[in-house]
């Protein structure tokens, strides 16, 4: 169906969602809720989507492409901002040609909010920036930052965040409350520091940016075993990490909030640090403040968008902590370990010792083979995720068991080595396709 043109199309009020938006948009035109949803996203259910509504392409058509287009709504103007940087290369081409195209999507589901058990669809606000924009513009708005995975607080006002859990769904806007009345928990400045760490990295991610995850991980690694969080061994101890991380003020903060409390316990950590699962972006941004707490939230910003800034390559092939500089690491390690057979062999292309080599395979936890094993998995896990994306790219009606059948040998290798990956790229196919109807 095709939308039809607004007759108004009221601008953005400052940093606000588009679930912002349209409830002020409700608010302006006086018709139903369900009216308003499919007048502006062709669904009357759309005023139960918090985040991005299905029908993101009528919400273009409906407003004349005055706001912006797909893309640059759910980069820009919703909490899936923050989850994209965190997508696989085949995961980002197959947003990239979801939102080109006039199809309904489940955007929530498709950046794996719904199945991490970690989304939380209460609005949260902060009752002076509501203040300050009833003075300024007559009217309450929901404000990005305060809907990212993981913000709790508003760090304009240095405020906890107030949840809006509506007992009805509706096109709501924040309420008016008598501050006196409903108070939070006061909490102490190390914890508010470090839930301002966390807001500051999950704001940093607005606009479409990358991450590396690798880079982040080889940091992350070496920090720990500097502050004897890690061994030097290839081991780790489970309840090691978690006694560290439930004594930072981090997991301190956290275990009064709604949607973080289940993290508080760290139960999570051993995983996520060993790379045995994907872990969440909330994850990611939890344990990224509780590691970098010591150096300041403008660092641990900067440091997330380039992790070798925290670590260096010394002459004698060691990672060690450079917090003050900002160099850049040598990539050649991984890249020979990728081509050559034996640790002499990256030595000598690499024009250090065999020494060196070994020794900072032992640092990094790993024996040389090993590490040459793990590098060469995970290119060819690269390869067959990238081959299978490109498939179902230039096959957009195709099946999962279409998939299976004609990339019979990724399908294969990674239901052997990676089956968490082949489960999440069947995830976004049917398992069958419908017959088409018949026109007229």
């Amino acid at each position: 169906m095709t939308a039809r043109r607004l007759p108004i199309v009221p601008d953005w009020l400052g940093d606000e969602t588009l679930y912002s938006w349209a409830a002020r948009a409700h608010r302006q035109g006086g018709a139903s809720v369900k009216q308003t949803s499919h007048e502006l996203f062709g669904a009357t259910h759309a005023y139960r989507e918090h985040c991005a509504p299905a029908g993101l392409h009528h919400f273009v058509s409906a407003t004349g492409h005055l706001l912006g287009g797909t893309s640059d709504l759910l980069l820009g103007r919703t909490a899936l901002s923050a989850y994209y940087p965190f997508l696989s290369g085949v995961q980002r081409e197959r947003f990239a040609e979801l939102a080109s195209t006039g199809v309904n999507v489940a955007w929530s589901s498709l950046f794996g909010m719904r199945s991490s058990g970690l989304a939380v669809n209460n609005l949260r606000w902060c009752p002076q920036c509501v203040e300050a924009d009833r003075e300024r513009w007559g009217a309450a708005r929901w404000r990005l930052p305060h809907q990212l995975p993981g913000v709790r607080i508003c760090c304009d006002h240095d405020e906890l965040l107030r949840e809006h859990d509506a007992v009805q769904a509706a096109w709501h806007l924040p309420p008016r409350i008598d501050r006196a009345v409903h108070g939070v928990k006061p909490l102490a400045s190390s914890q508010m520091r470090a839930l301002r760490t966390v807001a500051a990295l999950s704001t940093s991610l607005v606009g479409g940016v990358q991450l590396d995850l690798v880079a982040m991980t080889e940091a992350l690694t070496v920090v720990l075993r500097s502050q004897s969080v890690l061994p030097a061994g290839k081991t780790s101890s489970v309840d090691r990490l978690q006694t560290w991380f439930a004594s930072t003020a981090v997991a301190e903060a956290i275990r009064d909030q709604p949607g973080l409390e289940v993290l508080a316990d760290g139960a999570w950590l051993h995983d996520a640090v060993h790379g045995r699962r994907a872990a969440h972006p909330v994850k990611w941004l939890l344990l990224w403040a509780a590691t970098f707490a010591d150096r300041g939230e403008t660092v641990a910003v900067r440091l997330l968008h380039d992790p070798a800034g925290a670590t260096v390559w010394d002459p004698a092939g060691q990672g060690l902590l450079w917090p003050e500089a900002d160099p850049n690491v040598d990539p050649r390690l991984k890249t020979a370990m990728e081509t050559h057979q034996t640790a002499g062999a990256v030595a000598k292309s690499l024009g250090v010792s065999l020494t060196a080599v070994r020794r900072y395979l032992r640092s990094a936890g790993r024996k040389g083979q090993e590490a040459r094993a793990a590098i060469r998995k995970q290119a060819r896990l690269d390869l067959a995720v990238q081959e299978i994306g490109t498939f179902m790219v230039a096959n957009p009606a195709c099946t999962r068991s279409q998939v299976r059948l004609l990339c019979k040998t990724q399908v294969s290798w990674l239901r052997r080595c990676a089956p968490d990956a082949l489960t999440s790229l069947l995830a976004r196919l049917p398992q069958t396709r419908g017959r088409p109807r018949a026109a007229g």
